[in-house]
């Protein structure tokens, strides 16, 4: 774990080298240390961590971590301060009890599970919904977008994402013969 943030921080400090040229093309490095904050989460549950507090202590959690980023004033040479919001929630999350079923737990797993597509396919749904439909009121427009920000990320999770999936765990569960026995002479 503390090898892949020494490399996240390392690619931002690569990136941030005004004097390598064409190193402005991997800006998405200067965020890197915020996803960690979703893996070292993800580590913590699958070692030690065990609730102890309520989970409605993750409200607030997440008001103060929304809250604090335009406090913090982040502008393209101050990256490094966006990261502090989601590693504080990466260290605190797993600490927090699991909320119970309900409506709102059933929508919260839904938007998780396109969210890798609403958070590739948002910018092409923005573009379409307000630059091709410029000419649209603005009430379409919206309109537009709020379909298009459902629908795009579902029927590319169910062509794409989801067959991918199947396929990945196909091949992991191939058996590629028994390793324990020595090869033959």
């Amino acid at each position: 774990m503390l090898l892949l943030l020494v490399a996240l921080v390392a690619g931002h400090l690569v990136v941030s080298q005004t004097a390598l040229p064409g190193a402005w093309r991997f800006g998405v490095l200067h965020y890197g240390p915020c996803f960690y904050g979703g893996v070292l989460a993800y580590h913590q549950l699958r070692g030690r961590a065990r609730p102890v507090s309520r989970a409605w202590a993750l409200a607030p959690l997440l008001v103060v971590a929304v809250a604090i980023v335009p406090l913090m004033h982040v502008t393209n040479v101050s990256y490094m301060q966006s990261w502090i919001p989601s590693l504080g929630v990466g260290l605190l999350l797993p600490w927090i009890a699991q909320l119970p079923e309900s409506a709102i737990t059933r929508a919260a797993h839904s938007v998780a599970k396109y969210s890798y597509g609403i958070y590739l396919l948002h910018p092409p749904v923005l573009w379409f919904a307000f630059r091709t439909c410029g000419a649209l009121p603005l009430v379409v427009r919206i309109a537009v977008f709020l379909a298009g920000i459902v629908i795009v990320p579902m029927l590319a999770f169910h062509a794409v994402e989801s067959p991918g999936i199947r396929f990945g765990q196909r091949l992991t569960s191939l058996r590629l013969g028994d390793v324990t026995s020595p090869a033959a002479p």
